[in-house]
């Protein structure tokens, strides 16, 4: 959840079908689904009912924040469900396209897998020269920390296989026991 003083915003949902409407959100969590393309979004903490919400349209005079697509499970603006280490947002390439990160390619994921370095795209978030990586939860985006610090990647358009991978809640089980 937000800050209790993180202001409010109204961000526009555009439903597949049916009319369009407004909600209100933390201004920290619109910005976010403005970089990233996707979110989860609940309306009050431990709320069952949480969506996930994915850009259907970018920002607008009339829509700052874009208008986004309500689903009920993780997906991108492709349609593709997200895959934890797998699916990845860039301004640099499609949804639908994969590629190859080389640093990424033989990090240790667990015990018994290292990442492939293949990622699907998924959205057009991110920032020009920026891939975002989707991690399943905050506590878990924490598990690219180190590699997103290690400096510029080589990212190329590449025919590959994006794989799932096993993770638990417990960094020291993941990704050779980033600290």
């Amino acid at each position: 959840m937000a800050p209790a003083n993180d202001p409010q915003v109204t961000i526009d949902i555009c439903p597949s079908t049916g009319k369009n409407y407004k909600t209100m959100v933390a201004k920290s969590f619109a910005d976010k689904l403005m970089a990233y393309g996707s979110g989860q979004y609940s309306a009050k903490e431990g709320d069952e009912s949480a969506v996930w919400l994915t850009v259907k349209s970018s920002a607008t005079k009339d829509q700052p924040y874009g208008c986004y697509v309500a689903w009920d499970t993780a997906k991108g603006q492709s349609g593709n469900s997200l895959i934890p280490f797998s699916s990845a947002v860039s301004a640099d390439f499609q949804p639908g396209d994969t590629v190859y990160v080389e640093k990424l390619a033989g990090v240790k994921m667990n015990a018994h897998q290292s990442h492939n370095g293949c990622l699907r795209i998924e959205g057009t978030g991110a920032t020009k020269g920026q891939i975002g990586v989707y991690a399943y939860s905050e506590k878990s985006a924490e598990y690219f920390k180190s590699f997103s610090a290690s400096g510029p990647q080589s990212v190329r358009k590449q025919d590959c296989d994006p794989q799932s991978y096993y993770f638990s809640e417990d960094p020291t089980q993941n990704l050779g026991g980033v600290q």
